[in-house]
């Protein structure tokens, strides 16, 4: 069964508080008022009203700035309003229209004609929630399946693993008695080696399943970047490419702290440069930063409140269509040329990232670039450091 609409009706006067009503009541709507400009956002914060009918001239605060407000609010910007007015000249409409009002309605007004707007006006804007709700259920539904997909071929990887490495022991052992008994044996030493790069592309498989064993500590997160730029400008190669660090000034104070193992951090931040790099073809730039998340920006996509440090990575490289954004983070899936690459990178930090308690977001089109963002836990006196 629907719940019923809500109404919040906007008039300092009483005589046009009751003439709305009036023209309401009755009509399968709940009814709520509000005598004045400062009221009106309170009130709808508190509500979240299905429609706002919103009288023009009051005291203090008018309707348009009221507008210009609910407009300006993240969780309010999207309840439809109704400017009730006796303004009914061409610039009055402008400005309504202009701090973001959808429709308008002259006083003295005809019952039946609000009536029809407000019912509308009121079904559109159940519908919008209802499809923004599916959608919602659906960033939701698809992030659940794919990490119970990479659960499962965590688990198998890890098994898989753990016999290879198994294997690669005894290989390295054999070579390393054949180089002792040959010393300058260039095949044992070529095996050696071999078997070196095979151990660490397990490693690396290691990290992605989230099996490989952690030292969490609590760590400056612009420290980090700071101290890894170097680094990263040696990745380029002969690239031209631009690395602008997006920090925090070192006097504010503001060290942007995590619980997290050194090692998984600068792994995270090769392998999101690494990927960035690959995408640009030619000159380009690469903006690289960290910030503590503001209050008024959206819960990440699980829902889930709290402080969160976040780690961006944006380059103006030649971007992803939907397709492949939803396959970045399986494990072997690389947009490049057999040999060029071994897959892992994105998988690797999904799997890091999510050892530490954290979440990666990505943000990309055709020909626009790709935003890579992680959020990790942030450590500090109020909220304390989380769990591993």
């Amino acid at each position: 069964m629907q719940p019923v609409p809500t109404l919040l009706l906007v008039d300092d006067l009483a005589l046009g508080l009751a003439a709305l009503e009036g023209a309401l009541t009755g009509q399968g709507y709940r009814l709520e008022t509000a005598r004045s400009g400062p009221e009106a956002l309170e009130r709808a914060a508190e509500l979240t009203p299905d429609l706002i009918l919103l009288d023009v001239m009051m005291p203090k605060m008018d309707g348009f700035e009221v507008c210009r407000r609910l407009r300006a609010s993240e969780r309010l910007a999207e309840i439809p309003v109704i400017m009730v007015t006796s303004l009914d000249d061409r610039e009055s409409r402008l400005r309504g229209l202009e701090a973001g009002a959808d429709d308008f309605l002259s006083k003295p007004f005809d019952r039946s004609e609000l009536r029809a707007r407000v019912r509308t006006i009121t079904r559109l804007n159940r519908y919008r929630r209802l499809v923004a709700e599916r959608a919602k259920v659906e960033r939701l539904e698809e992030e659940i399946q794919r990490a119970q997909r990479l659960e499962a071929i965590g688990r198998t990887t890890s098994q898989i693993v753990h016999d290879f490495d198994t294997y690669l022991d005894a290989i390295r052992l054999q070579a390393q008695l054949l180089e002792r008994d040959q010393p300058g044996s260039k095949p044992a030493r070529s095996i050696i080696d071999a078997t070196d790069r095979a151990a660490a592309l397990t490693r690396q498989l290691l990290a992605f399943a989230g099996r490989r064993p952690v030292e969490p500590r609590v760590l400056s997160l612009s420290e980090v970047i700071r101290e890894f730029e170097s680094l990263l400008q040696g990745l380029a190669g002969d690239r031209t490419l631009e690395l602008v660090l997006d920090l925090p000034p070192e006097n504010t104070g503001d060290r942007l702290e995590v619980l997290a193992d050194r090692t998984h951090l600068q792994q995270i931040l090769v392998n999101l440069f690494t990927n960035a790099r690959d995408a640009i073809e030619g000159a380009g730039t690469i903006r690289l930063g960290a910030r503590r998340r503001g209050d008024d920006e959206p819960d990440d996509a699980n829902g889930e409140d709290g402080e969160y440090i976040l780690l961006e990575l944006e380059d103006d490289g030649r971007g992803m269509d939907a397709e492949t954004r939803a396959r970045i983070f399986e494990p072997f899936f690389s947009t490049k040329e057999q040999g060029q690459g071994t897959g892992l990178g994105l998988s690797t930090v999904y799997g890091l990232v999510h050892q530490l308690a954290g979440r990666v977001r990505v943000s990309s089109r055709p020909g626009e670039g790709t935003l890579m963002t992680v959020l990790l836990p942030a450590v500090n006196e109020k909220v304390g450091a989380p769990e591993p």
